[in-house]
């Protein structure tokens, strides 16, 4: 990382004026959009942005003009400038690395986060890595000269620090010759023509090559495997071949005889190892015999397999970790692992128990209620006696409840296993609802005109919630001729609704729109929406803000905010309500450290989320934490992305599928 960034006072342009010159000539090499786009053909741009992920809630950035021990001067994309205070503790990046304030000159192009409280403050300062390719023409010193792919001539600026690479392997600047084709990342100079490199890669015309086979020997330089093909190779390990399984880093000492290896090299030196990947396999079937170290299947086409278990093998049923006294006889399981030296055996480092039969979910009415039994009068006809436990789920809509929440008179879903199709695993009580406009109301009781003319009965109480509009709203807002929505649970009367939520339908319709935050001030804010129009809404004091599952208030949202705001089509520059969108992160862990998960996201891409002490963890419905996550779990995390523009600051961690 660079401290001066080579920014030499040869090359150093003080005067904003000259520097503002420069904008034109230097706009085809660092052309920071404010829109996300594609990477760059020819890699010839600045902070080219892969994915709508990053930088998804950065809205502030821009050309640094100016910078002090505690403020940073930037001509921001929008065309305005601002200055912006550094703290102790505001943090820095360039590209994906940590870095420190001194990395910050005139002309960086950088993207900050701001503190909600005060926008003026930076919390987060992430300096841009821009990319130039072509092919060698001249190298002078620290100076490199390409030309680029529309025959444009461009300097590239090494340093000590900069790091080489070549064909997958560590090389120098000598490397760098004439007509080399050469791809540099490194951070825009004060010039803005030429890059700071902070890393060049050389291109040859070698490619990489993947061997596949069984080893049969391994010494401290060497491996020895007999490929698919049936030749027999044998590859130099050197101090830079890597060694993995899966997308675990191992070391040389992880290589046995026996193993299942992809072995890749480059075709300039297609007998030397660059990376030997350690295969792993599986086996599934249903459970014949277990030991305290072997358990034994019957597999695919009725053959016998046996699985060896040890120590560090680990177990899950149903998204939860288990033991091996829970694989019984019976049981359908999935193992992971290595084949043994013995060619038949798996040495297995994971068991998944899939658990037998299927599930069904049963409606009905219920009859009875006991304190470990419940009678349902079930709509086929057939009534049932389910019995439930502490661990049986019981919900009313999206709520968690309680078995003494359950009564006589309720609908309820009841989920069971086909193999114990009495035992409840989960039961929920079905909201009933009723709809039309009021005839009368008396104390705690609405009238409403139901379908068909039927007049309905609708009981509130004191725990009844209304809203009208997407806002609060109360009894005395019900009047005669209004139209509500009731939700509840039926009373044993069979004719009633006990509810527990009345909405008050009014003229229009809710419409919702997507955008993002471009200002916001003291009674509004102004959206960009998705569709180019740019549009300003009023807030009052019953508009709502919430971020995910979290409530928050008016002073949460900030300029960069990706948004979506509910009006009314009667009121539409008026916010009902406006929800802060999360971002999302899913795939199966890699690596837990205390502040820190790394998963496998879609298409094989590592990607990383930050946790923290106010993160939340769930698994199966219960509350969990940071220790229920372990490698190979399948995690979503929901949050906001961090001002490095990859990771994931999480909120909230759900561990299973």
């Amino acid at each position: 990382m660079y401290s001066s960034k080579m920014k030499f006072a040869a090359k150093a342009l003080s005067s904003v004026g000259i520097a503002m010159a420069l904008v034109v000539s230097a706009a085809g090499l660092a052309s920071a959009s404010t829109t996300t786009g594609h990477r760059s053909s020819h890699h010839d741009v600045a902070s080219a942005r892969h994915s709508r992920f990053e930088y998804a809630r950065i809205g502030e950035g821009g050309l640094v003009t100016a910078v002090t021990s505690t403020s940073v001067t930037v001509d921001r994309w929008d065309g305005k400038t601002t200055v912006y205070t550094i703290t102790p503790s505001t943090t820095f990046t360039e590209g994906h690395s940590p870095t420190t304030a001194a990395s910050l000159v005139v002309g960086d192009r950088i993207n900050i986060r701001l503190r909600r409280a005060d926008p003026t403050v930076a919390l987060k300062i992430n300096i841009e890595l821009a990319e130039l390719a072509g092919k060698v023409s001249s190298v002078v010193g620290n100076l490199i000269t390409i030309t680029g792919p529309q025959g444009f001539a461009r300097e590239i600026l090494v340093s000590p620090s900069t790091t080489f690479t070549e064909g997958g392997q560590s090389a120098t600047l000598a490397d760098v010759t004439v007509g080399a084709p050469i791809f540099a990342t490194g951070t825009i100079d004060v010039n803005l023509t030429t890059l700071d490199a902070l890393t060049v890669r050389i291109d040859s015309s070698t490619h990489a090559i993947v061997y596949h086979g069984v080893v049969t020997a391994v010494t401290s330089s060497s491996v020895t495997m007999t490929r698919l093909d049936g030749v027999v190779a044998l590859f130099s390990i050197t101090p830079t071949t890597t060694f993995t399984q899966g997308k675990n880093v191992l070391t040389a000492a992880s290589l046995v005889v026996g193993d299942h290896v992809d072995v890749q090299v480059n075709s300039g030196a297609p007998d030397t190892a660059v990376r030997i990947n350690i295969d792993l396999t599986s086996l599934a079937g249903t459970v014949t015999a277990v030991t305290s170290s072997l358990i034994t299947i019957t597999a695919a086409k009725g053959f016998s397999r046996s699985i060896a278990v040890s120590a560090t093998t680990t177990y899950t049923e149903g998204g939860h970790s288990a033991t091996l006294a829970d694989v019984t006889v019976g049981s359908q399981i999935v193992a992971v692992g290595l084949i043994d030296p013995n060619q038949t055996t798996l040495d297995a480092s994971k068991v998944d128990i899939r658990q037998a039969g299927h599930l069904i979910t049963y409606r009905g009415v219920v009859s009875a209620v006991t304190t470990t039994t419940v009678t349902v009068n079930r709509n086929d006809g057939i009534t049932t006696t389910f019995t439930y436990s502490p661990s049986t789920v019981v919900t009313e809509a999206a709520s968690s409840m309680t078995s003494a929440s359950i009564a006589v008179g309720d609908t309820v879903d009841v989920t069971v296993n086909s193999t114990s199709p009495t035992v409840a695993l989960k039961i929920n009580i079905v909201q009933a609802s009723l709809a039309g406009p009021v005839l009368a109301i008396s104390g705690n009781t609405i009238t409403i005109m139901g379908g068909q003319g039927f007049s309905r009965t609708v009981e509130v109480s004191s725990t009844t919630t209304y809203t009208e509009g997407g806002s609060p709203a109360t009894l005395s807002d019900i009047v005669v001729g209004s139209v509500i929505v009731a939700v509840g649970t039926i009373d044993t009367n069979l004719t009633t609704l006990d509810a527990t939520a009345v909405t008050i339908k009014n003229s229009g319709h809710a419409e919702t729109i997507h955008g993002l935050v471009t200002a916001v001030s003291t009674s509004s804010f102004t959206l960009q929406r998705s569709n180019g129009t740019t549009t300003t809404f009023t807030v009052t004091p019953s508009t709502t803000f919430t971020e995910g599952s979290t409530v928050l208030t008016f002073a949460a949202l900030v300029m960069g905010d990706d948004a979506n705001v509910t009006v009314n089509s009667a009121n539409p520059t008026t916010a009902v309500s406006v929800d802060i969108l999360l971002a999302t992160l899913s795939g199966h862990v890699t690596a837990v450290t205390s502040s820190t998960i790394t998963i496998v996201a879609g298409k094989g891409f590592d990607r990383t989320i930050n946790v923290s002490a106010s993160t939340t963890y769930t698994q199966g419905g219960l509350p969990a934490t940071l220790a229920n996550v372990t490698v190979g779990e399948f995690i979503t995390a929901q949050g906001t992305v961090d001002a490095d523009g990859t990771t994931l600051d999480a909120a909230t961690v759900v561990i299973g599928k």
